[in-house]
């Protein structure tokens, strides 16, 4: 075994890549597959078009809702749509880039565990851990059963968050709480408390300790604040519902602990067509991590003991809060009923049990427990890495199903766009296209340019018209007229913008724009990266 850890201390990185292979080989097969969140290409090139228009940081889909847009990533974490965007500018399509975002994700993730293990342990604990985590049967249904892609990218900065802390190093775990944030916002709101908990079992009450994890999670908030401030106060400008009541999907015990696996949907009652199973090597890890506690508690040093004991913790209670009795949490909590789905609590367990493998180092049987892991998790768990259908849709279908525009397709009338919340003001949906512009004034003319975002037209009107711009009004938009800023109107009943035009010919521009507030949290969020990551390079780290 000894000949074993020496080869896996020299080439982990590769023997990593290739235990993770057939997890995202599935994706490497043509076209997307039937994944429940299918939405993502057309999100992806969503954001391609708003960039391509000047919008930086983007906020607004252009053409999404009948072409009358829609703030989407003022509300939706935008990191991974980021990232699947660099990688479309690389000359990838759509979907491929949806895609290879996925499997960047399922790498990381690993990598992300083995070095917090490996800063723990040994590198071949490191690596059953990372494993683990990455064969853990939940992963595979955020993968090819939901298309979670935010979630995907949250799974990457968990074990990352977890070992700055225990590390303390600030900047990294800063950087790491930004990029969680603007990667997940339910993933973020569920795990940094317990985060936050960890970091102070650690510290003692030691002032430098305190002000370590306060810097930490300080350059976490001001990183990301450009996102979250504004989703937070912009929410209220929004109608406040969600398509599911979280009060019906409460999975029981047995489907934790029972090997079911199915690419159904969740609803109410214990026979969900998906799969809630913890996993069989995980539910060994946990059982096993509790016995191994009892024989060598005395033996563990403090850092250990509160690690796994904030592991334990963090398990039960994710368990607890995916059992009906928590329903008292779920409704007095503020906003815990926007996951929607208590089974959500499953990104904690999965992130929570391989940590417990850093208990494997204290006896000699550990090292070959810990090449059973392996073994274990990828046998009785690889099978659930793939798809049930390989439709081998691409970019073209995704477009025409999500995306309205030029002319909505009947595709895209099969979808209701209920996960998007309208504006307050906004009465009903649109149900179909409408033109850009209406004028009120039947005999004024006009002459328009409008890019899919921003309109400019000439107007000619003898005694004044409205014009009626067929987008939501939202916090971003502004009017001129012949040069002067102009109020918006909300109009019926769709919450377009209407603007008074005057007598004679006029010059009318209206455009998206980051407005001044969120100017100032842009170049707070970029500041504090930039400075965060220069520092980060700067120091040295002690690490192992």
């Amino acid at each position: 075994m000894e000949k074993v850890e020496s080869i896996v201390n020299k080439y982990w990185f590769v023997i990593l890549v290739l235990l993770i292979i057939p997890a995202v080989w599935s994706l490497t097969i043509p076209g997307f597959y039937g994944a429940s969140d299918d939405m993502h290409p057309a999100w992806v090139q969503q954001m391609d078009r708003s960039l391509k228009l000047g919008n930086f940081p983007p906020r607004m889909a252009p053409d999404l809702s009948f072409g009358f847009g829609y703030p989407l990533w003022n509300f939706i974490s935008p990191l991974p749509f980021y990232i699947a965007e660099l990688v479309h500018l690389t000359g990838f399509n759509f979907v491929d880039s949806v895609k290879i975002t996925f499997a960047l994700a399922t790498i990381l993730a690993a990598l992300s565990m083995y070095f917090l293990i490996r800063g723990l342990s040994t590198s071949l604990i490191g690596l059953a851990a990372a494993i683990l985590y990455t064969y853990t049967p939940y992963r595979a249904v955020d993968i090819y059963v939901r298309g979670a892609m935010g979630e995907m990218w949250a799974f990457v900065f968990f074990p990352v968050i977890l070992l700055s802390i225990i590390k303390r190093w600030p900047f990294l775990g800063g950087l790491s709480i930004s990029a969680l944030i603007l990667s997940h916002n339910i993933g973020t709101y569920m795990f940094l408390p317990p985060a936050l908990l960890l970091g102070l079992f650690l510290s003692q009450g030691k002032k430098q300790e305190l002000l370590n994890l306060s810097l930490m999670f300080g350059i976490g908030i001001l990183g990301s604040i450009y996102f979250w401030l504004p989703a937070l106060l912009d929410s209220q400008l929004m109608r406040y519902d969600t398509l599911f009541n979280f009060a019906d999907h409460y999975p029981v015990l047995r489907q934790l602990i029972t090997p079911y696996w199915g690419y159904g949907g969740s609803h109410s009652g214990p026979d969900d067509g998906v799969s809630f199973f913890l996993g069989i090597t995980n539910l060994l890890v946990l059982v096993g991590g509790v016995g191994i506690i009892g024989m060598f508690y005395q033996k563990l040093s403090r850092l250990k003991l509160i690690i796994i004991g904030w592991s334990l913790l963090v398990f039960v209670g994710s368990v607890f809060m995916m059992n009906f009795r928590s329903v008292p949490l779920w409704i007095y909590l503020p906003m815990l009923d926007y996951f929607q789905f208590p089974w959500r609590f499953l990104m904690m367990t999965t992130v929570s049990v391989p940590v417990l493998l850093v208990l494997l180092d204290r006896f000699k049987l550990g090292r070959w427990i810990a090449g059973l892991t392996i073994i274990l998790a990828v046998l009785t768990t690889n099978s659930y890495f793939k798809p049930e259908h390989f439709l081998g849709r691409n970019d073209e279908y995704y477009l025409k199903r999500y995306i309205p525009i030029p002319v909505a397709q009947s595709e895209y009338y099969e979808i209701q766009e209920e996960y998007l919340r309208l504006p307050k003001a906004t009465q009903i949906r649109p149900d179909k296209n409408y033109p850009v512009v209406n004028l009120s004034d039947p005999r004024a003319t006009q002459i328009s340019q409008y890019n899919g975002m921003n309109l400019s037209a000439i107007i000619n009107s003898e005694n004044g018209t409205k014009l009626q711009f067929n987008k939501y009004y939202f916090p971003g938009w502004r009017a001129w007229v012949n040069n002067q800023e102009v109020e918006i109107k909300s109009g019926e009943p769709f919450n377009q913008m209407v603007i008074n035009i005057p007598k004679g010919q006029s010059l009318v521009d209206i455009k998206f724009t980051e407005v001044g507030h969120k100017i100032i949290l842009d170049v707070v969020s970029l500041l504090t990266i930039i400075g965060s990551i220069l520092i980060l390079f700067k120091r040295k780290f002690s690490y192992g």
